[in-house]
């Protein structure tokens, strides 16, 4: 079956009419504003080539999605349908983002798990890290996607959510689509260097792509790579798509008074729809003929879907207080934890974090080798070395275990664990230094001077060494080891 750079006829054909019928939807929401029958309009066009790119590299329903307001293709490619677009620009009563609440161009969808932006710009930014971060910590392969403009990079929140990303590396892919204009301002007046791919070199374990965005192809690949990247824990990526902004900044914006008129037709060449259409033409796989019958179905279906969200009903007046607050009732108080009767704030601010890091830690675990431990102290230890020395590979246990009489949770930590599944080792090495460093402190604490003929003796019940069950009634107690501080042959554990 014939290909162009690995896409069957159908998928391309697919591409196309979501490319065109994006297209089709910011022409049809012009001219609804201009009979007075919406107030506000974001377009898309000049982006549709790299926002589809990005589409069909995630899955919807899986994978996370915090666009921002111009990504319209994208949430078309993600499987929102046009109708809804259009029952939203008109704010409808049946508009399922909002019931006609939101502003246009907020776009949502709870089953395509893509989430609903603020106004503000560049808020999206640290919500899809956090997001990513949660997606990292119960080990998932979904990955997060974030997007914006070149102006809004300009954002602490987006240095900030860069810099936890790559820290954490984090399965995020963060898409500028830089046509160039924040609003009014070109971005050799708005971003340092002009350039957010040189901008953002600095962050270690991030990628970096720079692609033509009117290239759904070139950008394409970008996204391949950053995916795999992503669901592969590698870390995390930002895709700059140069793209055109082909139509005004919004409905309340004319682009005409501050850019040349060369300009725009310059960026009129570079239109994503037309370079697909040569493409595939030139690569001999769909026709001129096909095209024009896709655009033909495209033009009709918006015609008639408009035609009819304007018949639907506006959300009644008696509706207008709705959704203000959560209908669901008030959650239950947890049960209150005193801890003196008098804190000062820095205390019951520690308190709060140590109920934070129990939770993280609940369902973790790590392995215990004292071949790792007597390593970190520079002995280097020959198997069979005999008492505490794995002879199979080391056991794995979780981090937190319930002690068999007392019924109690406790931290098995110390100098013994190492490598937690699902970190890498420096994270991993970095969560166990601070639970060691916790458990260490007093009250839990108890430091002894050893003085020579001082001995350690432990035996098979280890209740608190390894929070290990032993049957009183039925078991043996049985000496494991004795240890004598001064005695070369015994005292290496003390």
């Amino acid at each position: 079956m014939a290909r162009l750079h690995g896409f069957q006829k159908k998928e391309l054909l697919s591409v196309y009419r979501n490319m065109v019928l994006t297209r089709r939807l910011d022409e049809k929401m012009m001219i609804l504003i201009r009979q007075g029958k919406s107030f506000f309009h974001i377009a898309c066009s000049g982006h549709e080539g790299a926002q589809l790119a990005a589409a069909c590299n995630f899955k919807p329903g899986e994978d996370w999605f915090y666009p921002y307001y111009r990504d319209a293709a994208l949430t078309i490619g993600l499987g929102v349908d046009s109708k809804d677009h259009l029952l939203a620009f008109l704010a409808r009563n049946d508009d399922p983002i909002s019931g006609g609440r939101q502003l246009p161009q907020h776009f949502s969808n709870e089953s395509l798990r893509i989430v609903s932006q603020s106004s503000p710009t560049g808020t999206q930014f640290l919500h899809a890290v956090g997001s990513a971060l949660t997606r990292k910590w119960e080990k998932k392969k979904e990955v997060v996607y974030v997007s914006s403009g070149e102006g809004t990079t300009s954002q602490g929140e987006f240095h900030e959510a860069l810099n936890w990303a790559s820290r954490q590396k984090l399965p995020v892919i963060f898409h500028i689509e830089d046509n160039s204009y924040a609003i009014s301002v070109h971005i050799s007046e708005q971003t340092s260097g002009g350039s957010v791919y040189s901008m953002v070199a600095g962050y270690q374990n991030l990628a970096r792509y720079n692609v033509d965005g009117t290239d759904f192809f070139e950008t394409n690949l970008a996204f391949q790579k950053a995916v795999e990247r992503a669901r592969k824990g590698i870390g995390p990526s930002v895709i700059v798509s140069n793209v055109v902004r082909l139509l005004p900044h919004s409905s309340s914006d004319d682009q005409r008074k501050y850019r040349l008129e060369e300009d725009l037709e310059t960026d009129k060449k570079r239109d994503p729809i037309l370079r697909f259409e040569e493409a595939c033409v030139n690569g001999k796989i769909i026709t001129e003929k096909e095209f024009d019958k896709i655009r033909n179905e495209v033009n009709n279906r918006v015609d008639e879907e408009a035609e009819w969200a304007e018949q639907q009903d506006h959300p009644p007046k008696s509706s207008a207080l709705n959704y203000n607050y959560s209908p669901n009732s008030s959650p239950e108080e947890t049960d209150f934890n005193e801890i003196s009767e008098k804190v000062v704030m820095v205390d019951a601010i520690n308190h709060a974090l140590s109920e934070e890091m129990k939770a993280r830690i609940a369902d973790l675990s790590a392995y215990h080798s004292l071949f790792y431990s007597q390593s970190q102290i520079g002995h280097k230890v020959e198997e069979g070395a005999g008492y505490g020395f794995q002879d199979k590979e080391s056991p794995l246990r979780p981090l937190i275990k319930i002690h068999p009489e007392t019924g109690r949770p406790a931290l098995l930590i110390g100098r013994h664990a190492h490598n937690i599944p699902g970190m890498d080792q420096d994270e991993s090495r970095k969560l166990l230094d601070e639970l060691l460093e916790f458990a260490c402190q007093p009250p839990r604490t108890y430091e002894h001077q050893w003085q020579p003929g001082d001995v350690i003796a432990w035996d098979n019940r280890c209740l608190m060494h390894r929070a290990r069950p032993y049957d009183h009634h039925n078991q043996a107690r049985v000496m494991r080891h004795v240890r004598i501080a001064g005695d070369p042959e015994s005292e290496l554990a003390a």
